[in-house]
Parts: structure tokens; sequence; C-alpha cells
């Protein structure tokens, strides 16, 4: 969905006021903020209005949130999609999920009240390799539009339970081609790699920038090492189109840095596409795991460079596909009875940057061990609309809000204390 935000008044009452509180220094908490001082805006909150109960309206009141449209695509929410579906409804079948699917080759994800992080519901995507396609489970959502930029986050839930020497997962894909959401026509085709391994568990991870099919080839195979400026690119086992942003398995455990297996954990990305030959792309990766601090895993400032003259035999091309759960498999071996039990839920996804608010367990945002994002309704320099998300947090719980602009600074905190129902008494 696309809104346009008007300019917003302050000269409003609604049912309550949740809290008024004096601001606090605002703080650069992303992957692309380099620190506080260097932007011109320091986000403060004065007051937040409206019940708060989970779906409720609630209207942010401060100064320096900036304006911008608001295009944004979710399954948050007491009445989204996924909550209002019955057990079993494929995406493909379900009502609501415009730009949603599940293109797999025979079985598709599935809405399920099994396992979830929040509310009764989520996406199943566990895999079977005995009766699923190494493709099977994709979660898929199209944007009805081109987009440079998307900020996404979800939570997921992920439990390898069979796998063989080199099982690749692919947690999430960015991409322009609509049918096997690999590169195509787009010099690069980011997604998240991990491999597992027989008695080693995860050996290794690494996110991967797929480069472009669509060259005049064999002649123009040109995504050299120059691709990526700081730091650099190397081929990937000598693949001309495949470059991977680093690969963590020599230095870091795969169990510091990515989703925790068999545990509920959030996690979010930032890709912004570069200009034509101009390295000033950005890309970051965060989790938040139980009882952890968010933690950024990857921070590429600047320095990617997506696009090339070179490479791209259309300048003007842009990503249009947002997937979860790319593959599950063996990387072609002879072993075919990998599964895993894969959810996702509460998935959020941006194309305009990495403003947001936050909801959070803490009343500092870096010492906030759960976090849950709102979606929004409408943002303003000096009034946010939030339909109120609960996320996992209980009625009762002490909870405080956050406005994260897009160089990641973060706003004060404002207290809130949730409600079940409808009513702010």
């Amino acid at each position: 969905m696309t809104r346009t935000v008007p300019h917003c008044s302050r000269g409003f009452l609604l049912a309550s006021l949740i809290c008024l509180a004096l601001p606090l220094a605002a703080t650069a908490q992303d992957g692309d903020a380099t620190a506080a001082a260097d932007t011109a805006r320091t986000p403060s909150i004065t007051g937040v209005w409206g019940p708060r109960s989970h779906g409720s309206e609630v209207r942010i009141v401060g100064r320096d949130f900036g304006t911008r449209e608001v295009d944004i695509a979710s399954t948050l929410g007491p009445d989204s999609w996924v909550e209002s579906s019955r057990d079993g409804t494929s995406l493909d079948r379900a009502k609501g999920a415009t730009g949603w699917a599940s293109f797999a080759n025979n079985n598709a994800a599935f809405i399920d009240s099994g396992r979830y992080h929040s509310g009764t519901r989520s996406i199943n995507a566990s895999v079977d390799r005995s009766l699923d396609d190494d493709w099977n489970k994709v979660v898929h959502y199209k944007h009805d539009q081109r987009f440079d930029s998307i900020y996404a986050t979800w939570w997921i839930y992920f439990d390898p339970i069979k796998y063989a020497d080199n099982t690749q997962w692919k947690m999430w894909r960015v991409s322009d081609d609509a049918g096997t959401v690999t590169a195509s026509d787009n010099c690069a085709s980011p997604y998240q790699n991990s491999y597992w391994s027989e008695g080693d568990d995860p050996v290794e991870y690494e996110t991967i920038f797929h480069c472009l099919f669509g060259c005049d080839w064999p002649a123009a195979m040109r995504c050299t090492a120059d691709l990526v400026v700081d730091p650099p690119y190397e081929p990937r086992y000598g693949d001309p189109y495949q470059y991977r942003y680093h690969n963590r398995g020599a230095t870091e455990d795969y169990a510091v840095n990515l989703p925790q297996p068999g545990t509920w954990c959030r996690a979010e990305i930032f890709l912004q596409a570069s200009d034509v030959d101009v390295a000033n792309g950005r890309f970051w990766l965060s989790i938040n795991k139980p009882g952890e601090p968010r933690k950024i895993i990857d921070n590429w400032v600047d320095g990617l460079l997506t696009h090339t003259s070179e490479c791209c035999s259309d300048q003007t091309n842009s990503w249009q596909h947002f997937v979860l759960h790319g593959y599950w498999d063996d990387n072609g071996g002879d072993f075919h009875d990998e599964e895993a039990a894969i959810y996702y839920d509460d998935v959020y996804l941006q194309f305009n940057g990495t403003a947001r608010v936050e909801l959070g367990n803490a009343a500092q945002f870096e010492n906030c061990t759960q976090l849950e994002i709102q979606e929004l309704r409408q943002w303003g320099d000096s009034e946010i609309v939030i339909e109120l998300n609960h996320g996992a947090f209980t009625p009762g719980s002490d909870t405080w809000l956050y406005v994260v602009l897009d160089d990641g600074t973060v706003s004060n905190s404002m207290p809130a204390r949730l409600k079940a129902d409808s009513v702010d008494h």
C-alpha cells in the first residue's frame, strides 16, 4: 500500500493521552548511521495519544521527524490477512493478501496456527524434501512498482531437522525477476545464504550479490572485482556471475550472528541500490535473538555498486520482488531427505527508507531485547500515526515507543503500558 502523508496539525484530541515526558538524547543505532551528530535532525517525542490496545490507532507527536510518503506491505495486526485466514490456506488463496504469493513448483507456503510469534497464526514454509521440491514454500511479495531501496523485517522460526554436507538455506532474496526470483536484467540480485553440514551444524554464511544473466554474454560477463569498491568483492568459487559480500564462517560462528535455530528471532535488512557506475549503495543486516539486544551483523555503509553500465542492459531497471525462504537443499548432492521447520510472522516491508516506529521493552533503545515494528499510517514532521502492534508483548506490559530516522538516529523513549481492549481506562 502507498499512503501520501499530508501536513499534520497538532490541534487534535483523541480518547486519551498515553503519556508525556521530557525528551532524552537521541542515539544512532542502525547499520547505515555513523553517529547522531552527523544528522541535522534530532527527533523528539513529546506525547502519544490514543488507546493502547493491539490494532488501535495511535498518534505520536513531537518535532523533527521529517516528512515522507508511507509505502509499506505487512502482515501485522489483528485483522491482517494472516490472522484472518483459516489454517491450511495457501498464500495464493488468502483473502486480502494482495501482492503476496507462494509460486512453488508443487507445495505452497500456508497459514498455520500451530506456531506463531504473535497473534494466533503465522506463515508455515516448512520443507520436507521427500515431499517438496528445492524451491517449494517460497514466500513471495511483488510490489506494484519497481523500487531502489527496501527495508524488510520479519520474525523467523528456523529448525533444521535433517541435512547433509553442503545443505543450503536461503533466508531472503531481492530481485527484479518474476519467474525464478533470481537475477535477470538487474546487475545485482542479493540473497542471504547459509551452509549446513552433518556433524558441523552451520559452517558458514554469506551475503551474495548474484549478477546479471541478461548481458550480451559470453563476451560481456562483466561481474568483475570492481563491482564493489570497499570492501572488495571476491568471485564465489570462480563463478563469474556470483560475488559475495563476505563469508563469516572462518572467523565468526553462525550461532553468534544469524537466527538461533528452534526459537523465534527477528531479522532486519536494508538495501539501497547504487547509482549507475557509482559505488554508493548500502546494505546492512541485524538480528534480534531472545534475551539479547539487537545486533548489527553486516554493515556496508558505502562502497556497494549494484548497477553498472558494463553489466546492465537496462540502466533504469530496479528491483520489484522480495522473497523469504528461497531454498533448502544439499546443493545438487545425493541426499534428498532434507527437512526443516520454517515459520515467518509479522513481516513488514518498506520501500522508501528505514524511518520507522518501534515498541521496545526498555527505556533505552540499545538495551531493548525485544522490539516490535509498528505499522505506519501517516508520517509528518510533527505527527506520526501508527496502528499499534503489540507483537509478542502481553496486555499490561510496560513498553516504550521510539521513532527511528533513516540515518539510524533514535528519538527519546516514551513509555506506554499496553491494554487488552480498545478503551483506555
